[in-house]
């Protein structure tokens, strides 16, 4: 589905939203195993190759880059299919390294043994055709330049002639071989879906989506599939001595799911390699604390607490949590390690006791948390004057909040501490306008530590001597008052151009980009390359990997709290054990902006948006604001 959203998208209620000017789709995805048992080597014309030059049409560096674009794309999608897919190149070396050694290409097919070869070369060539997308065969190789390539040439040619605009002409030429193309004895196409000196086609592959050429060719080989499969399988065993496994099923299959029972399996293997279950309360404990500390991403961010007590009929089980996903995992390990449970349950917090204030704000110079409910045990670290905290519980006396804090740590501090909030307040409080201490400041006896950070009471003047702050609660050596004045040069104002706006823009300009694993060029990124990218390419370096930069910046949204997302925050997703494995930028209000095989998309966490993704939305756990 293609959205014609242009001007403002993911508008919240707090009025905060990316622009973006831009037509917005769901990306094609293969929801059915259709090519399960296709061997294809797909070969991205160009890269540094010295055989660019004998090209039947010339070809050029934009043309070599966007043949490694589609291509990348187009393995997505005929992987997401069942196929095996394997490419000849997964960069452009073209500026760098000199011309390559064919045989290099030529050994990849060789090792795939693959059912079909097909090169991507778009032409660049003032003398070649216009309007046109012609697919090239060789014919001085019997096999190679049977009917059956032949009719592979023209299933493809057919496809890319339907979704290329002005693609009046279409041919397959024999040619008398193709030596810019990997030797083999599988079929295999040269195919040219259009040239990048047709003013026209460069327009239009300037702004059309990559599946549009990914799409038409996946469509083509999904055809020829389910027509020539047995073909192709006897073709393959003649050219390399291997036999097809499988072939096409009458009907399409379902996308097998994940197992989430045999990720735990594996997992509760690692933790507990001895040959018997765990069976004592001390030895599920042990295993269980194993696994928060090396199987989470952060134990600071994760909350996992266990109670466990022995029964004559087993073990009791209670896991307290964050996140569902943790609990049963919990849950999971034990089981899949054997442990008699006589009982087991999993209780997510926040806790329902709360009621709506959930949230709180420190209205106190200091606060330490600890890790029990009691003060001296197990300091965790210390809230400061205006530090944004979520609750997730209480004591039964109400004198202790487990807190979950902007820097992500989770504790307990004294409830006298914290001036509880419903939601809209402590959404106006976490992104008011504010000033951050960077000195130490003295009132009346109370100390104003350096990193404090509180709302303006009104906006600061260009010239100001003083500012005037707010105070979640007055202090008592203060007077009644809700507000202070400091000094202009104790406080640092926060900026009124986000950096977090700029690292929207940034990556919106790489929308439809394919998926690379460990990409970070405009050719191809993973989820975590376009992140920290965007934030480098504006001189803010993050971590690169998603598990480490869920530790960067304050936190400003929880899986049940989402509403103070900026543009520009960092949204992080976990996979059915809780770790974190996925990452993306905030477009404001539901939407978001990341990178997901196929390619760089927009997605949103409402129901009701034509971009809604169930998947992410179930999977997101933290959002935070690398930079304020």
């Amino acid at each position: 589905m293609v959205l014609p959203l242009l001007g403002w998208i993911g508008l919240s209620s707090n009025g905060y939203a990316a622009p973006l000017r831009q037509e917005l789709r769901k990306p094609f995805e293969a929801t059915s195993q259709t090519l399960r048992g296709f061997v294809i080597v797909v070969d991205p014309a160009g890269g540094g190759e010295a055989a660019g030059r004998r090209h039947p049409t010339h070809t050029t560096a934009r043309a070599s880059q966007y043949n490694l674009m589609v291509a990348t794309h187009l393995s997505h999608h005929l992987k997401g299919a069942g196929a095996s897919v394997y490419l000849t190149r997964m960069d452009d070396r073209a500026t760098t390294l000199g011309a390559e050694d064919r045989s290099e290409r030529e050994a990849i097919v060789r090792g795939a043994a693959p059912h079909i070869v097909l090169t991507l070369a778009h032409a660049d060539d003032p003398k070649a055709p216009k309007n046109s997308v012609r697919a090239f065969i060789a014919a001085d190789n019997k096999i190679a330049s049977d009917p059956l390539t032949a009719r592979a040439a023209t299933l493809l040619v057919k496809e890319l002639a339907s979704a290329v605009p002005g693609a009046n002409t279409r041919s397959v030429i024999a040619m008398p071989s193709l030596p810019e193309v990997p030797r083999s004895l599988a079929p295999t196409v040269m195919l040219e879906p259009g040239n990048f000196s047709d003013a026209a086609f460069a327009s239009w592959a300037a702004k059309a989506p990559l599946e549009s050429v990914s799409r038409a060719i996946y469509e083509a080989l999904a055809r020829l599939w389910q027509q020539d499969a047995e073909a192709l399988a006897f073709r393959r065993e003649q050219a390399f001595g291997v036999q097809t496994v499988e072939t096409p099923a009458k009907s399409p299959t379902a996308r097998p799911p994940e197992s989430a029972s045999t990720n735990v399996e594996k997992l509760a293997r690692s933790l507990w390699p001895i040959d018997r279950a765990p069976a004592t309360p001390a030895e599920l404990r042990f295993v269980l604390d194993h696994y928060r500390r090396r199987a989470l991403s952060d134990w600071t961010l994760f909350l996992l607490e266990t109670t466990i007590e022995e029964t004559s009929q087993g073990l009791n089980l209670t896991v307290r949590t964050n996140a569902q996903e943790i609990g049963d995992t919990a849950v999971g390990i034990a089981r899949a390690l054997g442990t008699p449970l006589s009982d087991a349950r999993v209780e997510l917090l926040p806790s329902p006791r709360l009621g709506e204030r959930r949230f709180g704000v420190t209205c106190v110079p200091m606060a330490f948390v600890w890790g029990q409910p009691r003060e001296l045990d197990d300091v965790q670290t210390q809230l400061l004057l205006g530090d944004c905290v979520w609750l997730l519980d209480e004591t039964p006396d109400g004198s202790y909040l487990l807190v979950h804090g902007t820097d992500s740590y989770l504790g307990w501090v004294r409830s006298d501490a914290i001036q509880r909030l419903d939601a809209s307040r402590f959404d106006e409080w976490l992104n008011a306008p504010a000033a951050t201490f960077v000195r130490e400041h003295e009132v009346r006896g109370v100390r104003f530590s350096p990193a404090v950070r509180l709302p303006l009471a009104s906006p600061a003047a260009a010239d100001a001597k003083v500012v005037r702050l707010r105070l979640p609660a007055p202090i008592p050596a203060l007077g009644e008052k809700s507000t202070i004045e400091v000094p202009r040069d104790a406080v640092r104002l926060s900026s009124e151009i986000r950096v977090g706006q700029k690292a929207i823009e940034i990556a919106q300009t790489l929308l439809g980009r394919p998926y690379v694993f460990g990409g970070r060029s405009s050719l191809g990124t993973d989820c975590s390359g376009l992140v920290s990218d965007a934030y480098a390419a504006l001189g803010h370096t993050l971590p690169r990997d998603a598990r480490q930069q869920v530790l960067v910046g304050k936190l400003v949204a929880t899986r049940w709290h989402r509403t103070a997302l900026r543009p520009g925050d960092t949204l992080f997703f976990i996979d059915t054990t809780g770790r974190v494995i996925h990452t993306g930028l905030s477009l404001g209000g539901s939407r978001f902006i990341h990178q997901c095989p196929p390619e760089v998309q927009v997605s949103s966490f409402d129901p009701a948006d034509p971009l809604y993704s169930k998947t992410w939305d179930r999977a997101f756990i933290f959002g935070r604001r690398p930079l304020d």
